[in-house]
């Protein structure tokens, strides 16, 4: 995403998301870029390490648990009501 004229978003050497900044004096610099690299909801980010981690031969896979609810922190939806977002009510913890 670029916001300004003079700011491209350009990757390093080692992969890196930065946001190049292009000054007045026809020098540049960049920044570290925290937006991420964005990704659909439904794949996910890619698993750029599992190879690595895999010729490491120190782990092994499980099968983990089902996601639960609770996993969605603040964001989930209220048990029986789907189309609805919980929130705390002013003064409760």
């Amino acid at each position: 995403m670029t916001t300004h004229p003079a700011h491209s978003r350009v990757l390093t050497e080692a992969g890196t998301p930065v946001t190049r900044v292009a000054l007045t004096n026809g020098e540049t610099f960049d920044r570290y870029c925290t937006a991420g690299p964005g990704c659909d909801p439904e794949v996910g980010l890619p698993r750029l390490r599992s190879d690595w981690i895999a010729a490491r031969g120190d782990t092994e896979a499980y099968a983990g648990r089902a996601p639960q609810l609770l996993d969605d922190g603040r964001a989930a939806p209220c048990p029986g009501r789907a189309s609805r977002s919980c929130t705390t009510r002013a003064g409760a913890r």
